[in-house]
């Protein structure tokens, strides 16, 4: 596992989202196809999966976070309390996606967030931190989608202990 991502991996937009939640302090962990690949398989994925957590003082965060990054003019979003505990907010088209999620399968914001693992981006004169789902919360949350390429992915990783 890359302890660094170099600035050119995620697309400019998503690098830019990705920041702006690291510079408002939103309490988020990479999940999904992504964290996937990060721990070593190789496959495609058409979104980027963020895994908020659902508080109030967070929510606040994800707001400011969603109008910096829109300008003001946050698609289907007035106020902090538009949010709600198992809403998927969706913006963008794959494969360059955004998923914000404050529900997963299998396991709860709390267990992904301690076993999260902190990588930096690589972003000339402004490195930031982002986290990656930790492969225990990570296999946990895949068999508990059950979906076929969850499995697949699953399967994957089991051959390669």
């Amino acid at each position: 596992m890359p302890s660094e991502i170099a600035s050119d991996y995620f697309p400019e937009d998503i690098l830019e989202f990705l920041s702006t939640l690291h510079q408002a302090g939103v309490n988020f962990v990479i999940v999904g196809g992504e964290a996937v690949i990060f721990h070593g398989h190789a496959r495609l994925t058409g979104d980027i999966d963020i895994f908020y957590e659902f508080s109030d003082e967070n929510n606040r965060r994800l707001f400011q976070a969603l109008s910096i990054f829109w300008g003001g003019n946050i698609p289907g979003i007035r106020s902090k309390d538009d949010f709600s505990p198992g809403e998927i907010l969706q913006f963008g088209v794959p494969p360059q996606r955004v998923d914000l999620l404050n529900e997963i399968d299998g396991v709860s914001f709390a267990e992904v967030w301690e076993s999260k693992i902190a990588t930096t981006i690589t972003v000339p004169g402004a490195p930031f931190e982002i986290h990656m789902m930790g492969m225990d919360a990570l296999l946990k949350n895949k068999r508990a989608s059950g979906r076929p390429k969850d499995i697949q992915d699953v399967k994957f990783f089991e051959l390669e202990k």
